[in-house]
């Protein structure tokens, strides 16, 4: 079991967000910053479908790359089971991301990736990491954390 002293903050950062907004659908959908792996040993993203339009479905996965400006690719086995209209509006999915499995396709860094199919996807996401040297998580949150109490 994991045991926190302290501020939940001190153990784990707020590294990335996708504001919440209408996602267009056909598009490559909207990314994360490059998150760079060599500063967490996992990484999760709470993800909002939000409303999905008509027929709309909405599809989330972690991508990778070598470096922090190429191309990036899927993470094997790490994507979601899409959401779909009739039964995922307003709903909530975990994704994690270990430093094993980015690590094993050679890749440093990873963004979060949501992609809209057949109609926009009004969707917001929030990535949280576990900091790979256990140092305080809290130096590695994203400037758009303006306070933590």
């Amino acid at each position: 079991m994991l045991a926190i002293e302290g501020r939940i903050n001190d153990a784990l950062a707020v590294v990335d967000v996708i504001d919440p907004q209408a996602i267009t659908a056909g598009a490559t959908g909207v990314l994360t910053g490059a998150i760079d792996m060599k500063d967490f040993s996992k990484l999760v993203a709470v993800i909002s479908s939000g409303t999905l339009g008509t027929s709309g479905t909405l599809d989330a996965k972690w991508v990778g790359c070598a470096t922090s400006g190429g191309t990036y690719a899927l993470v094997t086995g790490r994507a979601i089971t899409q959401l779909v209209k009739a039964s995922n509006d307003n709903d909530i999915v975990v994704l994690e991301l270990d430093e094993q499995a980015v690590a094993a396709q050679g890749f440093r860094y990873v963004k979060l990736n949501l992609v809209a199919g057949t109609a926009n996807a009004t969707s917001a996401a929030v990535v949280l990491g576990l900091p790979a040297n256990y140092g305080a998580a809290g130096a590695l949150n994203n400037a758009d954390v303006v306070e933590v109490k």
